[in-house]
């Protein structure tokens, strides 16, 4: 544990700790003031009054339920206000301080139902003054329908040849969200299964520059001159490090949850952990019925999954460097080249490739909002299990061939 410990103090010491709980707060109240933008009711509007308006938000208790009646009492009262041009400014902008007022509650669903009303990709809120009874009354009918267009469009765009079985199971997997669904304020959940992401974006990056010195030669210390006069040494020597890199990622991604949580959660509450993820706009068509709260942990524990991948992957890449800056470098480069595949939205690349690799594997958005399974062998495997435990294959790969690779290596 000694060694461990040393090891630890060499890559992550007092100075490199409090670096890092600074970037992840400044990186967690940039989320903040991003999302603050999206809250503001006009652009005079402060910081303060917006937090204010949350606030005030955070203390509803009423939980409602997206009935068709409820879809009608909405498009009447978005319909007088839009006659009344009351609903936007002389620019043309929507006021928000005017909608909130006039919807109060209603609010956090009314993007759900533009959404389902709305063609595919283009977010219309019009479209409802349009809305027929037969409309609402089908209206989780076309939530259903859509996932079907959305998923044949998937695969028709990427010229992969659509099986039965695994479109059916989608669906019925689909249709088992309650109906109907209840909806409530829910932003502080909403928003930190959202942010994690980004966070833990944050976090790989962090780790591919703390674990990269981990196998370089440590002259201060005379380390490797140490173990290796031990039997057995070299192999204890590069076992120990391992262990340094594993909770070395364990403090910095623990950490990371700990300040983005407290953040998020002090700010926007805790409040709606218990609704359905599909009760908000950007997971109307997701199939998976989870609630914000098991969402939050499920994302939790795939970011873990892609931060020790990420140092696994860090380790392997730099015994093949022989001095520290090369090892920096090999990785910069590998973090590079995940960043700038992980925009190309290349069906095929992702799916065989890059959906394992720790960038890709906490693209949550995409994780729960695209429509196909994995094929093993016949076998038709959700996303969401396969590709952590391919992670976690992978890590174990990397495990063998960095004992295998430093066994061959000379440290003296």
């Amino acid at each position: 544990m000694k060694i461990i410990s040393l090891e630890r103090k060499r890559i992550l010491g007092w100075k490199n700790i409090f670096v890092i709980i600074l970037v992840l707060i400044l990186v967690s109240l940039f989320l903040v003031w991003v999302y603050f933008s999206d809250y503001k009711e006009n652009n005079d509007q402060s910081l303060l009054q917006v937090y204010k308006n949350i606030k005030e938000d955070r203390k509803s208790t009423r939980t409602n339920l997206l009935t068709t009646n409820k879809v009608k009492d909405i498009k009447r009262k978005y319909k007088m206000l839009y006659k009344s041009k009351k609903l936007t400014d002389d620019s043309g902008n929507l006021r928000k301080d005017v909608f909130n007022s006039e919807f109060k509650e209603d609010k956090y669903i009314f993007d759900t139902i533009v959404t389902n009303y709305s063609p595919a990709f283009n977010y219309d809120p019009s479209c409802i003054l349009d809305v027929s009874n037969q409309d609402i009354n089908d209206f989780y009918k076309i939530r259903l329908n859509k996932i079907d267009q959305l998923m044949g469009n998937r695969i028709n765009s990427n010229n992969v040849e659509s099986f039965s079985k695994e479109r059916n199971e989608i669906l019925e997997e689909a249709s088992k969200m309650q109906e109907p669904i209840k909806y409530s304020y829910a932003e502080g959940f909403k928003l930190a299964g959202d942010g994690i992401g980004i966070v833990t974006r944050v976090i790989i990056i962090i780790v591919g520059i703390v674990i990269a010195p981990l196998f370089s030669e440590d002259k201060q210390t005379k380390m490797n001159e140490i173990i290796l006069s031990t039997k057995l040494g070299r192999n204890k020597l590069t076992f120990y490090r391992i262990l340094t890199a594993l909770l070395t990622t364990t403090i910095i991604y623990i950490l990371g949850v700990i300040i983005f949580s407290i953040i998020i959660f002090s700010i926007f509450g805790i409040k709606g952990g218990n609704l359905y993820i599909q009760s908000g706009a950007g997971y109307w068509f997701s199939p998976y019925n989870i609630t914000y709260l098991q969402q939050f942990i499920i994302n939790i524990v795939i970011g873990y999954i892609a931060c020790i991948l990420m140092a696994f992957i860090t380790m392997f890449i730099t015994t093949f460097a022989k001095k520290v800056i090369y090892g920096v470098s090999f990785v910069s480069m590998f973090i590079l080249a995940m960043m700038y595949f992980g925009v190309a939205n290349n069906y095929y690349l992702d799916y065989y490739l890059l959906n394992f690799l720790p960038w890709n594997l906490v693209n949550y958005f995409n994780m729960y909002t695209t429509y196909y399974r994995y094929n093993l062998f016949g076998v038709q495997i959700d996303k969401i299990i396969f590709q952590p435990v391919v992670a976690l294959i992978i890590i174990l790969v990397a495990f063998v061939g960095i004992l295998r690779r430093k066994k061959k290596i000379r440290y003296l």
